[in-house]
């Protein structure tokens, strides 16, 4: 029988990047299985990138002991009210938002 499963390593840079950071904090926590934790964290990436691949770096460049329930619904409500025909000038809290997520987002 063909072992099929597939190896995925990431790394994460704690001193560089403040989601990064929060991250490995997350992990040092004794409760977490890190195995299946890690797993179910990259898929629910994958499911976030399939619905809207800017997702994933949004809500990741959120990501920190302040992060809410609030936050991750203006985030969504942005990326559906981007696709929609009215002007983001006459929606004054999706700039609010917009300028948040712009401000910690990294670029590359």
């Amino acid at each position: 029988m063909r072992d099929k499963r597939k190896k995925i390593i990431v790394h994460i840079h704690p001193d560089s990047f403040r989601e990064d950071q929060f991250a490995d904090e997350m992990l040092d926590q004794p409760l977490i299985k890190k195995g299946d934790f890690l797993r179910k964290c990259f898929l629910s990436g994958l499911a976030l990138h399939l619905a809207d691949h800017r997702l994933p770096n949004m809500i990741s460049c959120l990501l920190d002991e302040n992060f809410n329930l609030e936050q991750l619904h203006n985030v969504l409500a942005l990326i559906s009210k981007s696709d929609n025909p009215t002007k983001k000038e006459d929606i004054p809290e999706e700039k609010k938002v917009l300028d948040e997520i712009k401000n910690n987002l990294l670029l590359g």
